[in-house]
């Protein structure tokens, strides 16, 4: 999914600026600053009201600009935990494992698809924020809550297409910690408050529980529960406690992780608005360094050619970006004619030359899928059939996670050229192999188109979006200083 600007260099080709009509820096003082009074301004004053009332026009007329923005889209699948900005106003820790895909719109409406995983939200009041589940929708104004589809455990036979999602969400848990929200779904809905949790399962209607035990309790149950415990004694048995205390660690540190995104969201408005004194020196390159390693694509920093303070920025943290192509998940191959229409291709035969790359990508990614996925036991019948985001969801399971993460470190010091890519692929433990390949799928693509329509227009074509059409990610681990 993407997000097309304007060229800024086009737009101030096509932009005259009209000359002001009388009176306009009186009527702009006036409204800012109230009716004037009647001693003439001074002549002298003349060019500095004229300075405000152009800066004051600039500065609406910026604003108008951006509110009038379109939609603005995009998706994450979580590998680890990552903490990314919805817009102005709203930000998700999402576990690994989660996937989900969003759509917010220039008034901040924002609609989030989640179809997997726990994630963990903040947000602001203002305009409809939607969670959308398998299971259920969870509506909110401003709160800070968390969606969790829980999963049974995948067996590595009987696994056909794209059903293999499906059967894995069984249940839908709301849990609210700020605020209030609506759980809804075809069968009923459910208003969940400050310290409730609710849970769907089994195309029911939704329900509140108590979340310190097994059995679901309506309120009354759980307020009597409550009114029963002596002062000074824990409401409910030690292990209800114990549990209460995990749910409250958890939340604070998805907090945590959502206040340092905040953080960085600040600086770069700050950075965007030009507030340091000397963007060359060695404060500001490093603020902006640290901005851009975790900007994903659309922002103030160019996500396909950082620079190498950026680079250098993401090597210390163990951070990969990856634009990655939509179509090599799905169960069939690309329909011909579909990318070279987001790529805005109109020539037929560079359309065919594309299509014939697409081709070619699809069937080795997925070749690929499917040799790891048999290596790790998987089924014949399967590896034939699913999808290849099915396969990767069996395929991550089984990964060491904190090997994968040392090897995302090392491909990140080697794109900011700190150390050689290994010579000798064969010898790539398995973790690695799949790093790659994930690391490497955007250039792979290039590589093809290259071959099909020239080097130079592959990666004129990437560029034209920042990044291929499809889904921009930003992976990392914990950041230290190379060795």
């Amino acid at each position: 999914m993407t997000d097309e600007r304007p060229d800024p260099a086009e737009i101030e080709a096509a932009w005259t600026t009209p000359e002001p009509s009388p009176g306009l820096a009186d009527r702009v003082l006036a409204t800012h600053f109230g009716e004037p009074q009647p001693v003439e301004p001074s002549p002298r004053l003349r060019p500095w009201m004229w300075a405000v009332a152009a800066v004051v026009v600039a500065v609406l007329g910026v604003g108008l600009m951006l509110r009038g923005g379109g939609t603005v889209e995009d998706e994450l699948r979580a590998r680890q935990i990552e903490t990314i900005a919805l817009g102005d106003r709203a930000t998700a820790v999402a576990q690994p494992g989660a996937h989900l895909a969003w759509s917010v719109q220039s008034d901040g409406t924002t609609r989030i698809d989640q179809s997997s995983g726990r994630v963990f939200y903040r947000v602001d009041h203002g305009e409809r924020f939607d969670v959308v589940t398998p299971q259920g929708t969870v509506t909110v104004t401003g709160t800070c809550f968390s969606v969790d589809l829980e999963r049974s455990k995948m067996k590595s036979t009987n696994i056909r297409g794209g059903a293999l999602g499906a059967a894995l969400a069984s249940a839908l848990v709301v849990a609210v910690y700020e605020g209030g929200v609506v759980l809804a779904n075809e069968h009923g809905s459910v208003d969940v408050g400050p310290g409730q949790a609710a849970r769907v399962a089994d195309a029911r209607a939704p329900v509140r529980f108590d979340p310190d035990g097994d059995e679901y309790r309506d309120d009354e149950a759980a307020t009597k529960k409550n009114e029963t415990s002596k002062p000074g004694q824990l409401a409910g048995d030690p292990m209800a406690h114990i549990k209460r205390q995990e749910r409250d660690l958890d939340r604070i540190r998805e907090e945590k992780d959502a206040q340092a995104a905040r953080i960085r969201e600040l600086e770069e408005q700050v950075l965007a608005l030009g507030g340091s004194v000397d963007p060359k020196s060695p404060e500001a390159k490093k603020a902006r360094a640290k901005m851009c390693a975790s900007q994903s694509r659309g922002g103030a920093c160019p996500f396909l050619e950082p620079d190498q303070e950026t680079l250098l920025e993401m090597a210390r943290c163990g951070t990969i970006k990856i634009d990655s192509l939509g179509f090599l998940d799905n169960v069939e191959a690309p329909v011909p004619g579909e990318y070279s229409d987001r790529l805005g291709i109109s020539d037929p035969a560079e359309s065919k030359k594309l299509d014939a790359a697409i081709a070619q990508q699809y069937e080795d990614y997925n070749g690929k899928l499917r040799e790891i996925y048999l290596e790790l036991g998987g089924d014949e019948e399967t590896a034939e059939y699913a999808s290849g985001s099915t396969l990767q969801s069996f395929i991550f399971d089984q990964l060491d996670r904190e090997t994968f993460g040392d090897i995302q470190r090392a491909i990140a010091e080697e794109r900011a050229g700190l150390r050689e890519p290994p010579q000798d692929p064969t010898s790539m433990a398995l973790e690695e192999r799949v790093a790659r390949m994930m690391a490497e799928d955007g250039n792979d693509f290039e590589r093809l188109v290259g071959e099909q329509l020239g080097p130079e227009r592959a990666r004129e074509l990437r560029r034209k979006h920042d990044g291929w059409p499809g889904s921009t990610s930003v992976h990392s681990s914990d950041c230290r200083d190379p060795q």
